[in-house]
């Protein structure tokens, strides 16, 4: 499934101004039965385009979110493209798709976050991830216990290595660097906050 129509039609911005009343009770549900399983995890990138709707139907949660380098996640996707072609599907067909996208996703998942103060959020680059996945979930178990998220703990290295694997990242990008892609964040965070204070 895309958010992005044939063009680079903005769909998702579509859908976020007429949610049907229908998905918002059946995400309300979604929410309670959430909260009576916690802790839970949700690893979803394109919930961020409705993430406002669902951090207003969900528990109390705390954010990780993982950022990669738009170039890496544009050749993704027009790699996956290539391949979902032959089964009908519409998606980012170029570089400068995937690159809008990223970038519609990034600044609707900002916004939600500038408006929720309550909502803790931790940022990590997929960079950082892979060059040493022990350290950052240890940020992120550590991340987790400093505002309340039960149950959650550290797994041995061992167990850290056996699911993320550096090899698996087939469109590695030296375009952006760590400092780059936080320093784009914090541009979108403030622009995010300027909008919300004129609205």
């Amino acid at each position: 499934a895309t958010l992005h129509g044939p063009g680079g039609a903005d769909v998702a911005g579509d859908l976020r101004t007429r949610v049907p009343e229908e998905f918002h009770k059946r995400a309300r549900a979604i929410g309670r039965k959430l909260a009576q399983s916690a802790p839970f995890v949700l690893k979803e990138p394109r919930i961020t385009a409705l993430l406002g709707m669902w951090l207003d139907k969900l528990p109390p949660v705390a954010l990780v979110s993982i950022v990669r380098d738009p170039m890496e996640v544009a050749m993704s996707l027009a790699y996956r493209h290539k391949l979902d072609a032959s089964k009908g599907d519409e998606g980012p067909a170029s570089i400068i798709d995937g690159l809008l996208l990223w970038d519609d996703y990034m600044r609707h998942a900002m916004h939600a976050i500038a408006r929720r103060h309550d909502v803790p959020v931790l940022f990590v680059t997929h960079n950082e991830l892979l060059a040493d996945p022990l350290s950052v979930v240890q940020r992120i178990s550590a991340f987790a216990a400093e505002f309340g998220v039960a149950g959650v703990h550290a797994p041995d290295e061992a167990a850290v290595r056996s699911f993320i694997d550096p090899d698996f990242d087939h469109n590695h990008s030296n375009t952006v660097d760590t400092y780059a892609i936080f320093s784009l964040l914090e541009g979108l965070a403030h622009e995010s906050a300027k909008q919300m204070g004129e609205g």
